[in-house]
């Protein structure tokens, strides 16, 4: 009796763990730009396949000094897209830069990009990195990727 109750019990956990796994809704991996919470992407048709959000410095001499500053000359941001419409299409893509406060920074527009239908890009073109060096690049926390279609 006692074994037929465990197997019981085993089961009905089993059971449940499987319905559960097949309700909840499916995790897409994080990609390095959203991992860090650097990069936040909004669009509906397409996600993120792989980002980076990186900052580029360069180092300033003081003349009266002498001494040696780095400081953040841009930010480049590169990302690759998986195209999640079922269907092709032309998307454009909007970088808004955001400081530690939500206040934005500067904006950045790319140009098209086409993606057949499932398509998912393997490699960065130059239309996959959007570069920032505008005023307060030092300031910036994050970027939103705005993906819009173009219809």
């Amino acid at each position: 009796m006692n074994k037929k109750m465990i197997i019981i019990v085993l089961l009905v956990i089993s059971l449940v763990t499987i319905v559960c796994g097949c309700i909840g809704e499916e995790q897409k991996a994080l990609t390095k730009g959203e991992e860090s919470g650097q990069l936040k992407i909004q669009s509906s048709v397409v996600e993120l396949y792989q980002s980076s959000f990186n900052f580029n410095t360069k180092i300033i001499k003081d003349t009266q000094t002498d001494q040696k500053y780095e400081i953040v000359d841009n930010i480049e941001v590169k990302y690759l897209l998986k195209n999640i419409a079922g269907r092709p299409i032309h998307v454009k893509v909007t970088a808004e830069f955001y400081d530690k406060n939500d206040k934005l920074v500067g904006i950045i527009e790319s140009g098209s990009i086409y993606l057949p239908k499932d398509h998912t890009e393997k490699s960065y073109t130059t239309q996959n990195s959007i570069i920032y060096n505008g005023d307060n690049v030092a300031d910036v926390q994050y970027a939103l990727l705005i993906i819009d279609e173009i219809v």
